[in-house]
């Protein structure tokens, strides 16, 4: 929430974006035109925990970024002193986008241990479709996670199968796993 603050006139809450304020009092909306704030961004690639090198302050808009860490902060400013933009809160929502990966007619015997070829962050879930299955066959999926996932085949008996099915899977997560 952006406030205007002029000297002759209370604060008044503004819940619009700025580019679409009215004024609130009964002066004119070109005191709008006077102040401007700027949200803008640096990144980096490298652990924010440690050392990081961050690029230079650019100004945000919606896009695609890739990083591993993201900070921001407000450019405020006015062209008239008796004006001062004064923020109350700011929020970004970042939303990192789906990635699917997936693998097709994958010979298994028994048990195969599946590793992405490119880990994910975060693993939101995992299907998988087997075919050639003999009568009362079951599997078991153990150490589903990131990077992949393992997948036991039992026969009917419960022993660990001896013969080839064949394993589709999809698994859904966001990011990348860093190295």
């Amino acid at each position: 929430m952006v406030e205007l603050h002029r000297d002759d006139v209370s604060w008044e809450e503004l819940s619009l974006p700025w580019n679409e304020w009215t004024a609130p009092w009964d002066g004119t909306a070109e005191d709008y035109d006077r102040i401007n704030v700027q949200i803008q961004v640096s990144t980096t690639d490298d652990d924010p925990a440690g050392s990081p090198v961050w690029t230079d302050w650019r100004t945000f808009v919606v896009s695609d970024i890739t990083a591993r860490a993201w900070r921001f902060r407000l450019k405020l400013s006015s062209e008239d002193s008796s004006l001062t933009p004064v923020v109350r809160s700011i929020s970004v929502a970042i939303d990192m986008p789906d990635r699917w990966i997936s693998g097709a007619d994958i010979d298994v015997t028994g048990s195969a241990t599946i590793a992405f070829a490119s880990p994910l962050h975060s693993l939101k879930a995992l299907q998988v479709a087997l075919s050639n299955l003999e009568s009362g066959d079951r599997y078991e999926i153990t150490g589903k996670g990131p990077g992949g996932f393992t997948i036991t085949i039992y026969d009917s008996a419960g022993a660990v199968s001896t013969h080839t099915a064949q394993l589709d899977y999809q698994a859904l997560g966001y990011g990348v796993e860093a190295a």
